[in-house]
């Protein structure tokens, strides 16, 4: 803030003050306390953020990266992967988010949304990925999806006989 009470936002790689122009700007780490949850369900989770400061006129502010500290603070207080862990399943199999999309048939923007913290996956979207690191995993559900496959599909032909169709008759729920 400035001595306005205003927020001031700082540049992502700004080297001088937002407040004040000097070049005599800081980045260090402080633990940041904040409150996740509402109600009786609220805990405090910590996590260590860049920090950025000014020894001229004294300006603190968050800096770049503080909001994905937080949030991976957030999914490990869930016990979920983080987005970094998100992104390295897909990334271990070589495959663009298209292609790991089409091939768990998880949406292409939520994949994007995960990867980029600006959601958190749900638990059993968690243990799927979880699962898919392991690369036999990958390889049945690639299995899986060329089996399914239109042209792959096989239809047993019946022969039409008279017990078969006394049996059809007789069938009852």
């Amino acid at each position: 803030m400035n001595n306005e009470g205003n927020v001031l936002q700082l540049a992502e790689h700004s080297t001088t003050c937002p407040a004040c122009g000097s070049a005599e700007v800081m980045t260090g780490y402080e633990v940041s306390s904040f409150p996740y949850g509402t109600g009786t369900d609220q805990v405090w989770l910590d996590a260590n953020v860049p920090v950025i400061s000014c020894d001229a006129c004294g300006f603190e502010s968050d800096g770049p990266g503080a909001d994905m500290k937080r949030h991976q603070a957030v999914c490990n207080h869930l016990g979920v992967l983080t987005p970094d862990e998100v992104r390295e399943v897909r990334l271990l199999h070589g495959l663009n988010r298209a292609d790991f999309a089409r091939l768990t048939g998880l949406g292409e923007a939520s994949l994007n949304r995960w990867e980029g913290g600006m959601k958190i996956q749900n638990g059993s979207i968690d243990s799927l990925l979880y699962l898919l690191r392991d690369s036999k995993n990958i390889a049945a559900l690639q299995s899986r999806r060329d089996e399914e496959a239109p042209g792959n599909r096989r239809f047993r032909l019946v022969e039409r006989t008279d017990a078969l169709m006394e049996k059809q008759a007789a069938f009852s729920l």
